[in-house]
């Protein structure tokens, strides 16, 4: 299927592992200019190598942590600053933190926000202007089905940063629609990143059978065969059709990428 992403500029915050890099691999594919950030530089120009090597195409790694919103400006500049437009922006950058309410220190709670959502809020002040002048351009932002369902485990620390971006991503969505800018809010569920991995590990001490009984536990309630787990490169490819023109009546929209984890509409 031809997407008619040759030559689109991607902008993809945390996007050195997990589902950010998949995410820049799929672009990549399709023939885009993926910049991609994270904090860890040696990290970061490794995947971009890899993703250039696996390719052929155009790859700009922007080392920066976007919960430090002053330097947001800079990481935006340097998009525009390379190939003058961005096209696509992907704020993926973000964590879960699972913590009962009455336990959760203030500084907690304002860090989960500044990541999981004020990042998300300044980077996309910024990239705005510049769709609105190029003529248009779409956004897409990442949660987690948090969201959308408290889980049984607590989550009032993330949880309600990733809920109000239901509200950000329609609110986007209505202001800037008519001026050809499309905003969509993806949610996915258990995602086998580097992320959870180490969590699995953890919590099964590196033994191979707990680990995958950990894994059946956890995914209790999926209701695929075997209960299985996503991986980074099922929700990369659901991201780049929405960002795509086949994807061009689509906006103001929630989807969940979680098999079938959530059962509310």
């Amino acid at each position: 299927m031809e997407l008619g992403l040759k030559d689109k500029v991607v902008l993809i915050t945390g996007a050195s592992q997990g589902i950010g890099k998949a995410t820049a691999f799929s672009f990549a594919r399709e023939g885009a200019k993926v910049a991609i950030n994270a904090r860890g530089e040696a990290l970061l120009k490794a995947t971009a190598a890899e993703i250039e090597a696996a390719t052929g195409g155009q790859v700009l790694p922007l080392v920066g942590d976007v919960a430090d919103l002053d330097s947001l400006p800079a990481l935006v500049e340097a998009v525009i600053a390379k190939w003058g437009r961005i096209d696509i922006l992907i704020n993926n950058a973000g964590t879960g933190h699972s913590k009962g309410f009455l336990s959760v220190k203030a500084d907690e709670l304002i860090d989960n926000f500044r990541l999981n959502f004020f990042s998300t809020y300044v980077v996309s002040q910024l990239v705005v202007p510049h769709m609105v002048r190029q003529g248009g351009g779409v956004i897409l932002n990442l949660g987690g089905i948090t969201a959308k369902e408290a889980p049984k485990s607590p989550s009032t620390v993330s949880g309600p940063a990733k809920a109000a971006m239901f509200n950000f991503t329609k609110a986007l969505a209505t202001e800037f629609g008519r001026q050809n800018i499309r905003v969509n809010y993806v949610m996915p569920g258990l995602t086998l990143t580097p992320r959870f991995e180490k969590k699995l590990r953890e919590a099964s001490g590196g033994d191979p059978e707990k680990y995958q009984q950990e894994m059946q536990s956890w995914a209790k309630d999926v209701l695929l065969p075997n209960r299985r787990w996503g991986t980074p490169e099922e929700i990369g490819d659901v991201i780049v059709f929405l960002c795509s023109d086949r994807a061009s009546y689509m906006t103001g929209a929630s989807v969940v990428i979680d098999g079938g984890i959530v059962r509310a509409l």
